[in-house]
């Protein structure tokens, strides 16, 4: 019961939020945003550069430990 006033204060701030011109959480990225390249430079367990390019049309796993 004590806790019932919680509610209106999360929801007027919520609304304030939406008010300002916040962007929510569940919109994408602006159309201006460029899309992921999928381009990589990375570095093998021996020590040598390993890009996107050594793998052309070919599904790539990338892991890290």
């Amino acid at each position: 019961m004590t806790r019932l006033w919680l509610v209106p204060l999360l929801l007027s701030i919520g609304l304030t939020g939406a008010a300002l011109g916040d962007t929510p959480i569940d919109q994408g990225p602006s159309e201006a945003a460029a899309p992921p390249s999928g381009r990589y430079l990375l570095m093998d367990p021996n020590g040598r550069a390993v890009t996107n390019l050594g793998f052309p049309g070919q599904f790539q796993l990338i892991t890290f430990d």
